[in-house]
């Protein structure tokens, strides 16, 4: 019996590490076993091999000069159209990861040639966008309910939309989602993310003392990921623990990477490969966003057993249990979230206690083999196998 045929469709990818590309690298390498996998991605690296390691298919398709919050788009030309619906009308499914000019026109492919589309919900992106391209808060009560409109009208045409958690399908329920839908939680890989044997050798192989203490963040840097406060309570906390130093795990829009980077103590490390080692060097984990979904970071800095401060926004204010595995703060409360990273790193025991239990929750609730079963069993059965 032939494996059936998965397009997948995502507007990001290498060398960008978001949630939805960490997502994909974790997924693909137990999808190709099941699923002849064709990839539909933008051309932002020509180099990067993880199709050749794994063997699927890469169509990699040519950028615009346009973008948002340095995220560019591909050209909305006849070429780039032609090649995604080349491989959605020999496709057995189509998923789609988002619904930005990609996943628009697998979507729209499919339904010319009557191919089941699904789609997977990383995010909101009537909240996302505008805070991710600098909207005034005047402006994004315009622009975001125009947003809201257009997003559950393209999820309605979906054969089956994936939810990450149960809040989020109701949030789409209450602004007018009528389609089909399953829960499929993100899970994480905790063999692979898991705490160091040695904390001292992990901060010494990243270029850090052991002395040193490190408030660490992973993620997009964006406006909506709100690091601006998570800097200003560094620095406000900074002239009392002077061994103290914020690193950042990612990248994103330029000038706010230079901006952090000329403040002192704070490293900024780019997209990286692997962060489990930057994971397992730090003290203390801080997800300081406006808006967010499960927060596949947050969850991953608790399976390598990182005592987490979070935002009480989306899925993290269900599977954070206050002062169990990890605490609040309120957003944008800078002098909050200063006094809470400096409790943490001044108590050793309650670092261990939070991230032991962190740990024990990622393994205990999101642990990724259940969301790979999941996940094989919807794209099977909408492919009719």
């Amino acid at each position: 019996m032939r494996k059936p045929n998965l397009v997948i469709a995502t507007d990001t990818w290498y060398p960008r590490k978001d949630g939805i590309v960490r997502f994909l690298n974790e997924l693909l390498p137990s999808l190709v076993k099941d699923f002849n996998v064709i990839v539909l991605a933008p051309n932002y690296d020509s180099s990067h091999v993880l199709h050749k390691k794994h063997k699927f298919l890469l169509v990699k398709l040519p950028l615009s000069w346009y973008g948002v919050a340095g995220h560019r788009s591909i050209k909305l030309n006849a070429e780039n159209r032609a090649a995604i619906e080349e491989q959605v009308k020999n496709a057995d499914v189509v998923w789609a990861q988002g619904q930005a000019a990609i996943g628009r026109y697998a979507l729209r492919y499919s339904k010319k040639h009557h191919k089941p589309a699904l789609v997977y919900i990383h995010q909101m992106d009537w909240e996302l966008l505008p805070r991710a391209m600098g909207v005034p808060g005047i402006l994004r009560w315009f622009i975001s309910p125009w947003l809201r409109r257009m997003t559950i009208e393209k999820t309605n045409q979906f054969n089956l939309t994936m939810f990450p958690h149960f809040g989020l399908a109701e949030i789409f329920e209450e602004r007018g989602f009528q389609g089909r839908w399953e829960i499929v939680q993100l899970g994480v890989n905790f063999h692979h993310f898991r705490p160091a044997k040695d904390k001292q050798q992990a901060k010494e192989a990243i270029g850090y003392s052991h002395k040193e203490k490190i408030i660490c963040y992973l993620g997009r840097i964006s406006t909506e990921k709100n690091l601006d406060t998570l800097s200003k309570a560094y620095i406000k906390l900074r002239d009392k623990l002077t061994n103290a130093r914020l690193l950042i795990i990612g990248g994103g829009s330029e000038r706010k990477v230079a901006e952090l980077q000329q403040i002192n103590g704070v490293k900024v490390t780019g997209f990286v490969s692997d962060v489990v080692p930057y994971l397992q060097a730090a003290d203390v984990f801080v997800m300081p966003s406006l808006t967010e979904t499960t927060s596949l970071a947050t969850l991953e800095a608790m399976a390598c057993g990182l005592p987490v401060i979070v935002t009480k926004v989306g899925f993290m204010k269900e599977y954070i249990k206050k002062d169990y595995n990890g605490m609040f703060f309120p957003r944008n409360n800078v002098t909050n979230l200063s006094l809470k990273i400096m409790h943490l790193l001044m108590d050793k025991r309650k670092r261990a206690e939070l991230g032991e239990n962190a740990r024990e929750t990622v393994i205990r609730d999101f642990a990724w083999e259940k969301t790979y079963k999941k996940i094989k069993r919807i794209l099977l059965k909408a492919a009719g196998f």
